[in-house]
């Protein structure tokens, strides 16, 4: 039996079984080409055919008659062009998947923006070699247009809140090395105040500290610190070099511009607990004292942290980082309570406390 094949409203000829098979195979013809044969009532995709033939029941072949052969027609009847069908053509996947994956560039960024422009550059190249059996070039294209400009887009807001996150978890980690700095030399003042009847170093008559530096610089004397290094802070305009000098005196230790941090006086090993002991030195020596939150991050006196938080240890050791009154403005409190007061001004007021010795 002899097959009638035809693409895009053309005929490519008659074809036996085998050579449709054949033909299949090696990639003349396609399974999306029209296929039709006497007894068939319209034409039908090659793959089809072929299916059908494979399912139907296998009888014995014929046995040869006597003579040689049959008389061929002398002509082969042609099937006109207009009663085959016109081919729709397959919409590409990978266009489609291009599409998709543009799309969600703009919040995945890169991580969908590169598929998609390899499934879209693969699907247009698939689609021009297909000759009209595949579809889809107008959303491989969209798929291009999509990842690259929303991962323009997609970056641009992913860095705009992976910067701010990145800022966040810096801080809290330069918070939590001050911290430990104000930790250590509330645990030296706490020492020294076993040694001296439960008072601290701004009370020894003899040294008469005038700044929290001198005061300080008898926790050296004592013995109870033998390193600059926790009196300063990340962004502090006060760094000690680390250079202490020679006992007894250690005159050395702690000079101007060494120094971060500032104590209050009049406290003592019996004082109430919740009261301020240590805290970053302020923008000037006045009661309450007060930060610049407009020089957040920088290196100059008194200034904040970006989050408006200073670091206050208290009389019983704890150490937090305290929120002030804004996080905006040059002369700012610490956040006031129900009672209208801070914790400076709830302790005592009015107050005093040793400033640090600035440059």
């Amino acid at each position: 039996m002899n097959y009638y094949v035809g693409r895009d409203g053309t005929q490519l000829g008659t074809f036996s079984l085998d050579q449709l098979k054949a033909d299949l195979a090696n990639g003349k013809l396609r399974p999306t080409d029209m296929a039709w044969c006497e007894g068939m009532d319209d034409w039908k995709p090659l793959s089809d055919v072929l299916e059908a033939t494979a399912s139907a029941p296998v009888s014995a072949p014929p046995i040869p008659p006597a003579i040689p052969s049959l008389p061929q027609p002398s002509s082969v009847p042609q099937v006109p062009v207009s009663a085959m069908p016109a081919l729709e053509p397959r919409t590409s996947k990978l266009a489609v998947w291009s599409l998709v994956c543009g799309i969600a560039t703009v919040f995945c960024s890169c991580i969908t923006g590169i598929p998609a422009i390899i499934m879209g550059i693969i699907a247009l190249n698939r689609i021009g070699k297909s000759q009209g059996a595949l579809g889809g070039k107008g959303l491989a294209i969209a798929g291009l247009c999509c990842a690259c400009t929303l991962g323009i887009f997609g970056t641009a807001m992913m860095a705009g809140l992976a910067v701010p996150a990145f800022n966040q978890v810096q801080e809290r980690a330069k918070l939590m090395q001050a911290s430990t700095n104000a930790r250590q030399i509330v645990i030296a003042i706490k020492g020294y105040a076993g040694d001296q009847s439960g008072n601290y170093p701004d009370a020894d008559r003899s040294a008469s500290p005038q700044t929290s530096n001198d005061a300080f610089r008898l926790l050296f004397v004592a013995g109870l610190m033998e390193d600059e290094r926790p009196f300063t802070a990340e962004n502090s305009a006060y760094e000690p070099d680390n250079i202490i000098g020679s006992p007894p005196d250690f005159r050395q230790a702690l000079e101007a511009g060494e120094n971060h941090w500032a104590m209050t006086k009049g406290l003592s090993d019996s004082s109430d607990g919740s009261a301020p002991l240590i805290f970053e030195n302020p923008i000037e020596a006045s009661w309450p004292p007060m930060w610049d939150c407009n020089q957040s991050g920088k290196k100059v006196p008194g200034r904040a942290w970006r989050s408006g938080k200073i670091i206050i240890a208290r009389n019983d050791g704890s150490v937090m980082a305290e929120p002030l009154e804004s996080i905006r403005g040059d002369s700012v409190p610490l956040k006031a309570g129900p009672d209208g007061k801070d914790l400076f001004t709830r302790f005592m007021d009015p107050g005093e406390f040793l400033d640090v010795l600035r440059k």
